[in-house]
C-alpha cells in the first residue's frame, strides 16, 4: 500500500509510462482479492488477471515478499484472454524487463 509519491518515484525508476494505483487510503481492495496483510496493512505480493467482467481468471499469491510472481504463467494468462477475445496477443514489458526476462515464483492460492 504504497503512498502515491513513492510509486511515482519507483515507475520513474523503471520507465513505467502507465498511471499506477494506491490503495492507501483504503483496505477494500486487499480484502475482496484476499491480498490484505492486516498486522502490517500492506498487500501480499500477487498477480490477478481479470476478465472484462471482472472475474478473477487466474491468480498467483507469492509467499514470500521479496520473491518475484511467476510472470510469464501470468502473461499467458492474459494471452488466453486476449486470443479469446479474437485479438492479437499484444508485447508486453514489465518493470523494465520483457516477460521472457521474468522469472519464477512460489505458491499458489486456487481461485
Amino acid at each position: 500500500m504504497d503512498l502515491p509519491f513513492a510509486q511515482a518515484r519507483w515507475c520513474g525508476a523503471v520507465s513505467i509510462g502507465h498511471p499506477a494505483l494506491s490503495a492507501h487510503t483504503s483496505e477494500d481492495f486487499g480484502r475482496a482479492y484476499g491480498v490484505l496483510l492486516k498486522e502490517w496493512r500492506l498487500l501480499q505480493r500477487a498477480v490477478l488477471v481479470l476478465d472484462r467482467s471482472g472475474a478473477v481468471t487466474y491468480a498467483e499469491y507469492v509467499a514470500d515478499q521479496m520473491a518475484e510472481p511467476n510472470y510469464a504463467a501470468a502473461l499467458a494468462a492474459a494471452g488466453r484472454l486476449v486470443e479469446r477475445a479474437g485479438k492479437t496477443t499484444p508485447s508486453v514489458r514489465l518493470c523494465g524487463r520483457s516477460a521472457h526476462d521474468a522469472t519464477a515464483s512460489t505458491a499458489k492460492k486456487p481461485v
